[in-house]
């Protein structure tokens, strides 16, 4: 189901048994989408943690096209690259999501798993270590950089990708506009894109957020803030 379909959930409920409160359908979109975000990941968390085991839950993954890579300083690397090696990190910092490396990391068009992820702290000089069989092997990890995290990748000679293809389970879909824009332009339409919610959390979710926003109306009015800066399509 999309965003703008869940937000029209929100808006305009069709089963008045629901018992959810009714709300002002001018609210901004982005405001109840925001909403729905905060909800969906506080109930899987809270599922989680009722279980009382890691459990991954089912999420959506994005694929991402175009992640636009540069070439780094080796001082930048947590470890002393291999002589003839390549450091790259990407332009933008990666969304926030699930889990803590990527689903999948490739080359444009390239096949699956081609590019290996390495945790940062088992990055060393690979030419005299227990990494020597994939001493050739193109890699990534994750590295925090001024509080955001970016895709870094060691590359053999002679690689140096401009850009590099991503799998990627993002808590905020929106979040992905960054590379998917062309012009860098965050007010871009991504009403249309799919939002996944479990079945199980669906009705919960709907009434926690009318609930939040019925209690926002009735404490204050709510303007329109900086929501429908950045939300220029009619939910």
């Amino acid at each position: 189901m999309t965003i703008r379909k869940w937000i029209n959930a929100v808006k305009l409920p069709t089963d008045d048994k629901s018992g959810r409160p009714k709300i002002n359908t001018s609210i901004p979109s982005m405001m109840i989408y925001d909403l729905l975000i905060i909800m969906k990941n506080s109930l899987i968390i809270q599922d989680v943690e009722n279980r009382k085991r890691a459990l991954r839950p089912e999420v959506e993954v994005y694929h991402v096209n175009c992640v636009e890579m540069e070439i780094v300083d080796h001082n930048e690397c947590p470890c002393t690259p291999k002589r003839g090696c390549t450091w790259m990190k990407s332009k933008e910092h990666l969304p926030d999501r699930y889990g803590m490396k990527l689903e999948e990391v490739r080359f444009p068009g390239g096949r699956s798993n081609e590019i290996a992820f390495m945790d940062l702290s088992d990055y060393v000089d690979k030419s005299s270590s227990r990494f020597s069989l994939v001493n050739d092997r193109s890699t990534y990890t994750i590295k925090n950089d001024g509080g955001r995290e970016y895709l870094y990748g060691e590359f053999p000679l002679g690689q140096t990708p401009k850009f590099l293809q991503i799998d990627i389970a993002a808590l905020d879909p929106l979040d992905l506009r960054r590379f998917m824009c062309e012009d860098k332009n965050p007010v871009c339409d991504f009403l249309g894109q799919e939002f996944d919610i479990d079945p199980r959390y669906a009705d919960v979710i709907l009434t926690k957020v009318t609930e939040q926003i019925a209690t926002k109306m009735r404490l204050s009015a709510v303007s329109d803030f900086d929501y429908d800066k950045i939300d220029k399509s009619q939910a």
